[in-house]
């Protein structure tokens, strides 16, 4: 019986050379989302093991039980449940709307300018802020 499955995976592994705020995600949000799915996932062909599912520095499957023959089985499963999970996209999480600066629609994302006091944006009005300041 398989009594522990561990995920470790990598910033890359999930994003590759994109950079998630890019792409208006919210990468934290998304990174904790995406391993509830595969842990959630996982749990349907496991659902006495402990699943434990992290970033990490290396991208890992470890699986832990009695048979070696259901542990190799069981790292194939994990390994196709991540797949298929990254595959899927449900585990994006976008930056909330109406955040300054985020126009996913036009490809415009300036929350890194946030803390700046006077928006000097085009579209002030529209975004709650005043640049008469």
């Amino acid at each position: 019986m398989v009594t522990y499955i561990e995920v470790t995976y990598t910033v890359d592994a999930l994003w590759g050379s994109s950079d998630p705020a890019d792409g208006g995600y919210d990468q934290e949000e998304s990174h904790e989302k995406y391993a509830q799915i595969v842990i959630d996932e996982v749990h349907k062909h496991y659902s006495n093991a402990v699943v434990r599912v992290e970033l990490g520095s290396v991208d890992e499957i470890s699986v832990h039980g009695e048979d070696a023959d259901e542990i190799l089985d069981a790292e194939a499963v994990v390994n196709y449940v991540c797949e298929r999970v990254w595959n899927e996209g449900d585990w994006y999480v976008y930056v909330p709307e109406g955040t300054y600066g985020y126009e996913p629609e036009r490809g415009v994302d300036n929350n890194d300018i946030t803390d700046d006091p006077i928006c000097t944006c085009e579209q002030a009005g529209e975004r709650g802020c005043d640049d008469s300041e």
